[in-house]
């Protein structure tokens, strides 16, 4: 892949090129490139995924857990399961699975909120903390390292293409 950048051809993954080609010849209107953009996307998102989750401790924490310690400690203060799931994009039932699963490891502790008695707070506990920032700085560091390949400009344009894709797809329902 090296050699193509270094003589300016476009990067292409030759096997999804042409599976999209030969699936976009089965039906009129559709598009080769749009499949080939989603079928990459897909891959790209479950490498990234590898990438980005965090081992803490002993304990292996998938993307999503290690969302939820890295939101509790960049906060500094409690979170209702309603605003845990808007921040992760999950649903509610899916944040408290996630809050479940860290309180299991003695990582987070729910507490009685002082501004609705109908909701509990989500708070970090001190090994919470210590696991957090123990083990964040390197999910970071491999996540940086991940877009390293791309200049500032470069991921610029593809964070706005990225976000115009998922309002698309938000809009369309």
């Amino acid at each position: 892949m090296q050699e193509l950048m270094d003589r300016g051809e476009l990067l292409r993954d030759e096997a999804i090129h042409r599976e999209a080609l030969r699936s976009a010849e089965l039906f009129e209107g559709v598009s080769a490139n749009a499949l080939e953009l989603n079928r990459l996307f897909v891959r790209c998102h479950r490498d990234l995924a590898v990438r980005s989750e965090a081992s803490v401790g002993r304990q292996h924490l998938g993307a999503a857990r290690g969302a939820l310690l890295a939101l509790l400690h960049r906060t500094g203060r409690g979170m209702t399961i309603m605003e845990v799931a808007e921040v992760l994009d999950v649903t509610p039932p899916a944040a408290s699975k996630l809050a479940e699963a860290l309180e299991k490891h003695g990582w987070v502790e729910r507490s009685a909120n002082p501004d609705d008695a109908r909701s509990v707070l989500l708070l970090l506990t001190r090994s919470g903390r210590r696991e957090a920032e123990a083990s964040l700085p390197e999910m970071y560091a491999r996540v940086t390292a991940s877009w390293s390949d791309f200049s500032d400009d470069e991921q610029v344009t593809l964070i706005h293409l990225l976000t115009k894709l998922r309002l698309h797809l938000r809009a369309q329902g």
